[in-house]
């Protein structure tokens, strides 16, 4: 039997249950890239103020960004070393499915509405 070698993986969804896969697969040393949505409520004016706009990839990748910061911060560790957080990437779907092209893997860790599962599931064909 031939093995299967991982190289990259695309998880989609940065909630609890993606944080989850995207460390263990980093831990496992494959290369992660992390999307979630476009954040839906418009910049705050901490981040008007700190310079940011709605094309800025700051802001754009905020949600899938705060799940990477929450997944390195977990207790307990979900990485079983720091360093291995490295190999996770952020995105939004909407500017980086792209990078599900050359993924070995794609995840999908999106909540469970039909609605949301269909979009991501034709806008991933």
């Amino acid at each position: 039997m031939k093995e299967a070698v991982l190289s990259k993986a695309v998880v989609i969804g940065s909630g609890v249950m993606g944080q989850g896969i995207a460390a263990a697969l980093a831990t496992a040393g494959v290369r992660v890239a992390l999307l979630d949505i476009i954040p839906p409520n418009g910049l705050t004016e901490e981040e008007k103020a700190a310079g940011l706009s709605e094309s800025s990839p700051a802001w754009r990748n905020k949600i899938a960004e705060t799940g990477l910061k929450r997944a390195v911060s977990a207790k307990p560790p979900l990485f079983y070393a720091a360093e291995d957080a490295k190999l996770i990437t952020t995105g939004n779907v909407a500017d980086n499915l792209d990078e599900a092209a050359d993924a070995d893997w794609i995840i999908e860790a999106v909540p469970e509405v039909v609605a949301i599962k269909r979009k991501l599931y034709g806008e991933l064909e």
